[in-house]
């Protein structure tokens, strides 16, 4: 069933992709450096993961021509849900993009790498994430500098943990790899 959702998705995505790229530009031109926010919404493993909350990330927009764009971010999460963690991710999108009037549809290409550590009262434990996968989504210029806009993502995602006890002794170590679907804002500023 949830291979069906998901695949009907990426059909109904591809269709409407198909359209927007299919209309003429109106020759605005896409700003060339941008900075902004990626704040989460709503990630389908976190609701299992509660330990392993997203991480708000700052991005480095590039875009050299009107139709690609270079998205390295970094991010940083300290202190979420009333235990003593912190979560840092890096990563890079690569996009196509098209632009209709103020609004830019993109889509391609998003590799992410979160490292964090949760501590408790009598063990910690120690992860690193690594996910890859497409991402389509879409930006509304609201004047000359500023954007807002989404993205839906679907990603595969390589987890590994280690937990030690309070005395340093490894009590278990967790492999595993699964996919999930990643949805974010963005707030953009260009120069």
């Amino acid at each position: 069933m949830k291979i069906t959702k998901s695949l009907l998705l990426c059909i109904l995505f591809s269709f409407n992709m198909n359209l927007l790229f299919c209309q003429e530009s109106t020759g605005r031109n896409i700003p060339l450096f941008g900075i902004g926010m990626h704040i989460e919404q709503f990630r389908t493993n976190d609701l299992m993961e509660a330990n392993y909350t997203p991480v708000t990330r700052l991005v480095f927009n590039f875009s050299p021509s009107d139709f690609i764009r270079f998205e390295p971010e970094i991010g940083l999460n300290i202190g979420v849900n009333n235990t003593k963690d912190a979560n840092t991710t890096i990563g890079l999108g690569i996009f196509i993009m098209k632009q209709r009037s103020k609004l830019s549809i993109y889509g391609g290409l998003r590799l992410e790498r979160t490292k964090g550590k949760v501590k408790e009262d009598s063990y910690t434990i120690d992860f690193l994430r690594v996910m890859a996968g497409p991402a389509i989504g879409g930006e509304y210029y609201l004047g000359d500098h500023f954007s807002l806009g989404g993205e839906l993502s679907i990603k595969l995602a390589t987890f590994n943990s280690d937990t030690d006890n309070e005395y340093g002794y490894n009590i278990d170590t967790n492999d595993r790899s699964y996919i999930f679907t990643d949805t974010g804002l963005f707030l953009r500023f260009y120069f």
